[in-house]
């Protein structure tokens, strides 16, 4: 027979207040009701009944009130058998095993639950699915990586290289850059002055700063000889690279010798992934030259005013050319900001030319003055459109460098592209933890920058369909232009407002150049050149004439082969004569004839485009009232 269990130990109050509800605690009751334990034990069952009830509620692993609900039923049931005359062994042994009956009323009470558990369940097991497979995507998408296989930075030196030795004007720049030390010059001082509004501009003879101007040009007859003689040179010849490529002459005649060394060509195997996919890329490409030119293109024009003042044409026709050949050289390599750069060069020289003729038309010979309308007008159809191979070359060589063989978007290259945008960039100053927090922060974003982001195919259409825009809008005229919104940037914009269109093109949104705010400038920069040589065919019609036209439809056909246009409207460009001087002008974006008027807005956007008062075109607004010559 078995014996009864003795009756247990009152229990503690820490282990009621444990086995009570929250609801009977809140309202001051300690309950212990949901103790299935005691509900076990206070049934005076046999001991090896009560033992076999605490294992079999156990091993249900139901909720506590589950427990208690089942501990209260298994009780009844053993008493109601042992009430009908069978023992503790005989009930035991027609329960049957406690593990398959513990797993079945297990299975029985979950069906009973309420639907919200059931609807946790499955969302439960939902999202340990979907982290398994998203721990699958990981694991698949960090076996690619990027294998860039396209040098660009060769093909953006292909011009370059193909220059025969002796055509190339670089070696001519460069011993004279290293002769001058022309990097450590200080030529600010020397060739710009302060107008009182605190603005530098280029020294004018008036200026009190313009004898420490011709003291820099004598000291520095060497650098104007040679670059006089550079742009005799039909290329450039300079080849461009990295900063370790950059060695020897020259990087002295770049950086100058106080400049540091080169960083050393790195070991390829001592290089992460990241590392690897930045070098040979062609953002990385150094173009130190370009301030050189400026600067050398300013020099010039220095000695063109010194020139004007010793009489001396051939002097400044021949400094005017090597002007011409510093732009034309600084675009041999195709990217948009030589281009920018080789215009502003070309401003430089229109400017003074502008200047020079409005002042002392006299100083012109009559040859003068046709070879100044030829340069200009051969400079038209050339500068006219922007170059746009090295944008394009750019971002296929990004892509390569982002995606794998197959077009998936690898963990390295997304590293490499978010270095390239600012707002999540790895901190180069963080501390070892904070580096290793970010990276694996990246490294789990993986799958969802490869779900969000497009593959490589639908990114080089996407840019290649942006481009093919940019393309169209160049080839406007600028008053189309300025009245029809760049469709590139509508696009980006409208990108903007979605956040998943912004993540599926990513690296356009961020790397895509504002070619068509660039265009712009380019050709208002060419609507000066036209300006210059109506300019030039007005002088040329008053010196056979004794006069100036009245209108400019004079000049044509024999001065000018068409009717000039306004290049802000499309209509005929306008012209006046103040105090017997031309003044030619367009009518800006706001499309109203002031008659000539420079408003202050006006002035301080020239030579771009203002939104009030007329654009004035020629002569520049500094111009100061001709004086005689010397």
């Amino acid at each position: 027979m078995s014996t009864t269990a003795e009756k247990p130990a009152a229990p503690s109050l820490l282990h009621r207040l444990r086995n009570t509800p929250l609801k009977h605690l809140i309202t001051g009751r300690v309950s212990a009701s949901l103790d299935w334990r005691r509900t076990i034990a206070n049934s005076e069952l046999p001991t090896p009944i009560q033992s076999a009830l605490l294992t079999l509620t156990r091993k249900t692993r139901l909720w506590r009130r589950e427990r208690v609900d089942l501990a209260t039923e298994l009780t009844a049931h053993f008493a109601d058998g042992l009430e009908a005359g069978s023992n503790a062994d005989q009930l035991l042994q027609d329960f049957g095993p406690l593990k398959p009956a513990a797993r079945l009323i297990r299975r029985a009470c979950k069906r009973n639950r309420p639907l919200w558990w059931k609807a946790q369940r499955v969302c439960f097991w939902l999202i340990l699915s979907l982290i398994a497979v998203y721990l699958a995507a990981l694991l698949y998408l960090l076996q690619g990586e990027p294998n860039p296989t396209v040098d660009y930075i060769a093909k953006l030196n292909a011009n370059a290289r193909a220059v025969p030795e002796a055509d190339r004007a670089w070696p001519i720049y460069r011993d004279a850059f290293i002769a001058s030390n022309l990097v450590e010059l200080d030529t600010l001082n020397s060739i710009f002055t302060e107008a009182p509004d605190r603005s530098l501009h280029l020294a004018r003879p008036e200026d009190p700063a313009w004898p420490n101007a011709v003291a820099f040009l004598q000291k520095h007859q060497p650098l104007l000889d040679a670059l006089r003689t550079a742009g005799n040179k039909p290329g450039f010849g300079l080849i461009l690279g990295l900063d370790h490529h950059i060695t020897g002459d020259d990087r002295l005649a770049l950086y100058g010798p106080n400049h540091e060394p080169p960083t050393p060509n790195p070991d390829p195997a001592t290089l992460n992934n990241t590392e690897r996919l930045s070098q040979n890329y062609v953002v990385g490409v150094l173009l130190p030259h370009l301030s050189l030119m400026r600067l050398s293109a300013r020099i010039l024009v220095i000695d063109m005013r010194l020139a004007v003042i010793q009489d001396d044409p051939q002097r400044w026709m021949a400094n005017l050319t090597a002007v011409l050949s510093l732009a034309r050289h600084s675009r041999e390599h195709q990217l948009l900001i030589n281009d920018l750069l080789a215009h502003a060069i070309l401003s430089i020289a229109s400017r003074e030319v502008a200047n020079t003729l409005h002042q002392n038309p006299a100083f012109f010979r009559d040859r003068d003055l046709r070879q100044l309308a030829h340069q200009f007008a051969a400079l038209i159809p050339d500068y006219r459109i922007p170059q746009l191979q090295g944008e394009v070359d750019f971002m296929l060589d990004t892509l390569q460098r982002i995606y794998d063989d197959n077009g998936q978007v690898t963990y390295d290259g997304l590293r490499f592209v978010q270095g390239l945008d600012g707002l999540i960039s790895l901190n180069p100053n963080a501390d070892a933890n904070e580096k290793r927090a970010e990276e694996a922060l990246l490294l789990v974003a993986l799958p969802l920058a490869a779900a969000l982001m497009a593959d490589r195919d639908d990114m080089q259409q996407q840019h290649q369909r942006l481009m093919a825009m940019s393309v169209e809008y160049s080839h406007k005229a600028l008053w189309e232009a300025l009245h029809s919104p760049s469709r590139v940037d509508q696009e980006l914009e409208a990108w903007s407002q979605s956040f998943l269109t912004r993540a599926r093109y990513w690296p356009l949104g961020i790397l895509m150049p504002a070619i068509d705010s660039a265009t712009r400038r380019i050709k208002e920069s060419v609507a000066h050149f036209d300006a210059l040589t109506v300019a030039l065919a007005l002088e040329a019609y008053q010196r056979d004439h004794a006069q100036y036209p009245d209108t400019l439809e004079a000049l044509v056909p024999r001065y000018y082969p068409t009717i000039p246009l306004d290049h802000s409207t499309g209509q005929p460009l306008r012209y006046q004569l103040i105090n017997n001087k031309p003044l030619l002008y367009g009518l800006g974006l706001n499309q109203t004839d002031d008659h000539g008027t420079l408003t202050d807005q006006a002035q301080s956007r020239w030579p771009r485009i203002p939104e009030a008062g007329d654009w004035i075109l020629y002569p520049p607004p500094d111009s100061k009232t001709p004086a005689p010559n010397p």
